[in-house]
């Protein structure tokens, strides 16, 4: 988060809220550079942490396209796949609709206004997910949540 406003209750309420880190302006390239950097190593580390498993119910096993949910096997496509990974490792936070396109297809890929909509369906059909009422993906208004799949 980047603010004008560096009060120190300013700061712990942007953090409390969510920010992975706050910069105060003006700041400096550098600096910003530095941090973002942190960031990435601790997203990154993390999405390392939670890349096999999320919760009881579910395991991905490997990169051979499977998962393991509530004791069943899924096979899934190479897309489904990918989704569900970018999904377990951000897991009970909103992934946002851009995000997954751009990791999936590209910064620049050209895909239908519902190309994504479709490949999570398809997932969370092979989950045995109930489309009108998701429990472990759920939709939101900026993008998607993989829920504690318990």
């Amino acid at each position: 988060m980047m603010s004008a406003l560096g009060t120190e209750e300013h700061k712990t309420t942007g953090l409390e809220l969510g920010a992975d880190d706050y910069m105060v302006k003006p700041f400096g390239l550098a600096e910003l550079i530095s941090r973002i950097r942190a960031v990435l190593r601790r997203s990154l580390a993390h999405a390392h942490e939670q890349a096999g498993r999320q919760g009881d119910d579910l395991h991905l096993e490997g990169d051979q396209y499977v998962a393991l949910f509530r004791g069943q096997k899924v096979t899934l496509t190479g897309m489904e796949w990918k989704i569900l990974r970018r999904l377990a490792g951000s897991a009970g936070r909103v992934v946002m609709r851009e995000e997954l396109v751009d990791a999936l297809w590209g910064r620049d890929g050209l895909i239908h206004d519902h190309e994504l909509e479709r490949h999570i369906k398809a997932l969370c059909q092979k989950l045995g997910e109930d489309p009108a009422g998701p429990r472990l993906i759920v939709p939101s208004a900026t993008g998607y949540i993989l829920t504690e799949a318990r």
